[in-house]
């Protein structure tokens, strides 16, 4: 792997008494698409927050494009070019469209930049061209998810965060947002760091996968290497075909 764009080191989350990250690491290198899959508790979550400085963590490091943004807001970590497209969308369900996609350029001062870059949200988003005056509410969840992917967009993300992206949507639709997410990186040559809980989709669309359990990392490695299953449906569950494996709960 060539110079990570992002590298995680060792951070360590708590709420409250309660660890919910125990030592994660991983890095993201320019122009990957990387997956962080687990079952439903596991982390992934609490660690894009950190990343994005929702959440600050109590032990270890974050740092993008060889800066350190650990405890740094997240309106400041948006500014360097790292951009979250949030679990559930959370799109700004009473402002229309367009309303809706120009929060994104919050902060962004070259106007004439911020219309051309609207202008080919536009064109790379049709359904978002034809709704522009409809309220966000009235979308679809895979319309919602194509906003808020158009929405990081436009903060000038260079790496994005995407938790999820497949929560709540019906199959094709499923197929779409991860067909519109390849090409946010074959023709904007974003990064991305995803959420999936799907290991199977996460081998077909990434290019390395890591599995996050109980708050720590259990396994990492290329989709192919990762490709015939076996090795993250145990990591992923915690036993392989002898059953259930005997662990120290977590404290």
């Amino acid at each position: 792997m060539t110079a990570a764009m992002l590298e995680v080191a060792d951070i360590h989350v708590h709420y409250g008494r309660l660890a919910a990250v125990r030592g994660v690491s991983l890095a993201v290198a320019p122009g990957e698409i990387v997956c962080l899959v687990g079952p439903n508790g596991a982390g992934k979550s609490t660690t894009l927050l950190t990343i994005a400085g929702v959440l600050t963590p109590t032990q270890g490091s974050v740092s993008f494009d060889g800066s350190p943004i650990a405890g740094l807001s997240a309106e400041a970590v948006a500014r360097r070019g790292l951009s979250m497209v949030p679990e559930g969308r959370r799109v700004f369900s009473s402002l229309n469209v367009e309303e809706n996609l120009r929060i994104g350029t919050y902060g962004r001062r070259d106007q004439q930049a911020v219309e051309r870059e609207l202008t080919r949200i536009y064109d790379e988003f049709p359904v978002l061209a034809n709704r522009r005056s409809m309220r966000a509410a009235k979308l679809s969840g895979g319309e919602q998810q194509q906003l808020a992917i158009g929405r990081a967009l436009l903060t000038g993300a260079k790496l994005m965060l995407v938790d999820e992206p497949s929560l709540g949507l019906a199959p094709m639709m499923v197929e779409r947002v991860y067909d519109i997410l390849s090409d946010v990186r074959e023709k904007r040559g974003v990064t991305l760091l995803i959420v999936e809980e799907s290991t199977e989709r996460a081998v077909d669309v990434a290019d390395r996968v890591y599995v996050l359990r109980r708050g720590l990392i259990e396994l990492e490695g290329t989709s192919e290497e990762l490709a015939d299953g076996e090795r993250l449906h145990e990591a992923y569950f915690g036993f392989g075909a002898a059953g259930p494996s005997r662990e120290v709960p977590a404290s």
